[in-house]
């Protein structure tokens, strides 16, 4: 892992996200792009709040905080699209796996494109009316004259230990409630994304953790991909049977990544 500064990773982070901008604007149905942003907007988040904590100008804090809103928006809006696009993804690789699932999982997959279609036709107004291009040059310029790199290292050690704490204190949890993996999931991913700053920032040789987080979060991906399924078919009205085969595959995928997580 390459080590930088506070202030240079999350530049180097503004300019991903800008160019991945730029590319969502000319290809928006690039579902692994879409993936990318998701994914770099995470990471910047707990640099931005660090950020936002040792900025002592009120305007500038209330600029960053509109900033990070602004970010927050945009990573909603590609999630309403990318879950639907994972989960055609998903019942079309299972549908060329096996034989086994109904012939109304056709209709499922249809009205699936079909609601990908309508968010895809509101889609890139919504982006642009969200005026990134604004957020991301106010967030540079308020990095580029942080000058509290010792004070935002201290703060990113106790953020560390507050999501791990919080993040153990779910998983404990979850041998006896095992509905709660999802809570599970996000304080899973609100820990690794702040090991991630720490690490950049402190250099503690934390990359196997974080590899061991990584590997974790996809399990309980897997398990949260098919507990989507599920909900979307009671939407689309499925027969029940296609829905109960569903929900054996999300327990079974659920039940074998608590079981990973308990083991490590």
């Amino acid at each position: 892992m390459v080590h930088q500064s506070f202030n240079s990773y999350i530049l180097s982070l503004l300019e991903v996200i800008a160019a991945n901008y730029q590319q969502l604007l000319r290809e928006p149905n690039d579902g692994e792009n879409i993936h990318q942003l998701r994914v770099l907007i995470r990471r910047i988040r707990p640099g931005l709040q660090l950020l936002i904590k040792e900025q002592h100008s009120p305007k500038k804090r209330q600029q960053l905080c509109q900033s990070r809103d602004v970010l927050i928006a945009l990573f909603k809006t590609l999630s309403q699209i990318r879950d639907l696009q994972v989960q055609a993804e998903l019942f079309r690789s299972l549908q060329t796996q096996s034989n086994e699932y109904p012939a109304d999982l056709n209709d499922y997959t249809k009205r699936l494109e079909m609601d990908i279609k309508h968010h895809q036709h509101q889609f890139i107004p919504i982006v642009q009316s969200l005026n990134i291009p604004d957020a991301i040059p106010q967030i540079k310029t308020c990095c580029k004259k942080n000058n509290q790199q010792k004070k935002i290292r201290a703060h990113a050690n106790v953020q560390r230990k507050k999501t791990r704490d919080r993040f153990k204190q779910s998983l404990n949890k979850l041998a006896e409630q095992p509905e709660t993996f999802h809570k599970v999931r996000i304080k899973l991913k609100n820990y690794r994304y702040m090991l991630e700053l720490y690490e950049q920032i402190a250099k503690k040789g934390k990359a196997k953790r974080i590899q061991q987080l990584k590997k974790m979060q996809e399990q309980l991906g897997n398990a949260h991909d098919f507990y989507n399924a599920v909900r979307l078919m009671q939407h689309y009205q499925l027969e029940e049977s296609t829905i109960n085969q569903a929900r054996v595959r999300y327990l079974q995928a659920r039940n074998h990544a608590i079981e990973q997580l308990l083991a490590k």
